[in-house]
């Protein structure tokens, strides 16, 4: 090839970016493609003084060879070389790393092979003799941008890294997050007591299993996004409002839920500035709690009632007996006299109070035997019937179980119960007409067969509510001077003794019913 190069310096001419002198660890690889040696020889001086490494190659078979085994940064190739042409030599290059400039040069300059260098992806085209500034110029020039092209690649690299550890990180962070919530759900569905969150609208924003329940809802969908005033019972309702209104967050409020007692606490909820966001209510059902304290009353009341019975009784048992055994003894002689069969009257029922009054006082222990309480109601009610006549006068319908479990108690204890609990269903009925005077008795099963159910049902004039709340208190009655007040605190002791639970249901002017629970053996 022709074209001597003109001497000139080219470190004075570097761009104004320019990569850094490498070190030799770092030496940036020229390959240098020339069929005249001379050429070769000069570039390769010029070029390694400028801290470059450069491998020669005088034709297309050496620079396969070359480019087989090292990867340069920058390539020079003359256009016209023996055999295969520098084209040919671009061409292969871009199409195995396209990412290497390529500076082609030629002593022989046209058009058409300066238009085809740039359409093969040539980096730049020098036309022979090239100068010491031409040449470091181009490669400087070159450099650079194989540089730019490496460090984007780089910057990509370090990019797709850096978003591949931050997908991983928020990958974590979320299923770190989710294992978090499912934990606190999991905690908020497993206590007993109802949760609640209202926002300051008063909209339920979160609610739980057990407060579902409490509300009578059928799925969290219906009752989220709406107002507790609109969705609660109106008792409730109105009572968390005033709650809420007068901030009265210091104590538990109850309401009464069909049968149940709910106690509710209302508190702020709070953000981490503690700033109010809006409401948590923590609903409980409280209904064996303030049953257990009703007993306790019960119990205490009984106790100082046993003192002031025992001895009452004690003292008045002998001087009644006497009245009694005088009375009858007068009445034998004198059956027509009013007066006498009085006194009768009223001894006796002072027997019977002192009866219930040792009773409650001093409870002999149950004898306990198996127990069919079907039988005990069908002999109670034969003896009331056909014996006392106390029931004689009403429709009596019997339901009872016909595969009912045995009971451990005792069985005269029971028989009184069920007497007291008969007797009072037929004084309650004492002023209604034969044809709406209706006794009911029955058994069944209750709590998936672990409790035996007994109940008496009349249609008698009901118990009033403020009756209802203190009806086992002992000396209370309803009956004026008919009644002794004892009758229902016996039946509660009785019940207590076998372990059991007595409800009472009644509405005025339609009737009552009473259910007694009791354990089946086993």
């Amino acid at each position: 090839m022709r074209g001597p190069l003109s001497p000139s310096s080219c470190r004075s001419s570097s761009p104004s970016l320019m990569i850094p002198a490498p070190n030799e660890e770092d030496m940036k690889e020229i390959l240098l493609i020339d069929d005249e040696p001379g050429i070769r020889l000069t570039f390769s001086r010029i070029l390694e003084k400028e801290g470059y490494r450069v491998e020669t190659a005088a034709n297309f078979a050496e620079a396969k060879e070359s480019l087989s085994t090292s990867c340069p940064d920058v390539v020079i190739s003359d256009i016209i070389l023996p055999g295969a042409s520098g084209i040919e030599i671009l061409k292969m290059i871009k199409e195995h790393s396209p990412d290497i400039p390529v500076i082609m040069i030629t002593g022989e300059p046209n058009i058409d092979t300066a238009i085809e260098s740039v359409r093969q992806g040539a980096y730049d085209y020098l036309s022979k003799p090239i100068n010491r500034q031409q040449l470091c110029g181009a490669v400087a020039r070159a450099m650079e941008k194989k540089w730019l092209v490496d460090e984007h690649k780089r910057l990509e690299a370090e990019t797709l890294r850096y978003q591949r550890e931050l997908e991983d990180k928020v990958r974590e962070r979320t299923r770190a997050l989710e294992e978090l919530n499912a934990f606190i759900n999991n905690v908020i569905e497993s206590i007993s007591s109802g949760l609640i969150t209202l926002d300051l609208s008063g909209k339920i924003t979160m609610v739980n299993t057990r407060a579902l329940e409490f509300l009578h809802g059928e799925n969290k969908s219906e009752i989220i996004g709406q107002r507790y005033d609109q969705l609660f019972p109106q008792d409730l309702a109105q009572a968390v409002g005033r709650v809420i209104q007068e901030a009265d967050f210091s104590r538990s409020h109850e309401f009464e839920l069909g049968e149940r007692t709910i106690g509710y606490n209302v508190s702020p909820l709070l953000d981490n500035e503690q700033k109010i966001r809006g409401n948590v209510i923590i609903m409980r059902d409280i209904s064996e709690k303030k049953r257990l304290e009703r007993e306790l009353i019960q119990s205490e009341k009984l106790a100082t009632l046993g003192l002031l019975a025992g001895k009452i009784s004690h003292e008045m048992r002998n001087p009644l007996f006497g009245i009694l055994g005088y009375a009858e003894l007068l009445e034998s002689k004198y059956p027509q006299e009013e007066e006498l069969r009085q006194i009768i009257s009223q001894a006796l029922r002072l027997k019977k109070m002192t009866s219930d009054l040792l009773m409650i006082s001093k409870p002999k222990p149950p004898l306990i035997t198996s127990v069919d309480l079907n039988a005990i109601l069908r002999e109670t009610l034969d003896f009331l019937r056909e014996v006392t006549g106390q029931i004689k006068y009403h429709e009596v319908i019997q339901k009872y179980h016909p595969n009912l479990p045995l009971i451990q108690g005792d069985k005269e204890q029971i028989k009184q119960m069920f007497t007291n609990l008969i007797i009072n269903a037929s004084q309650a009925m004492k002023d209604q007409p034969a044809e709406r005077s209706i006794l009911t008795v029955g058994t069944g099963m209750a709590e998936e067969g672990r409790l035996v159910l007994a109940y008496v049902q009349d249609t008698g004039c009901g118990i009033a509510d403020q009756d209802l709340e203190r009806i086992f208190d002992p000396f209370y009655t309803t009956k004026g001077e008919e009644g002794t007040g004892l009758g229902m605190a016996v039946i509660r002791e009785i019940v207590n003794k076998h372990h059991g639970q007595i409800k009472i249901e009644s509405r005025i002017g339609e009737g009552t019913r009473v259910s007694v629970l009791l354990p089946v053996v086993g």
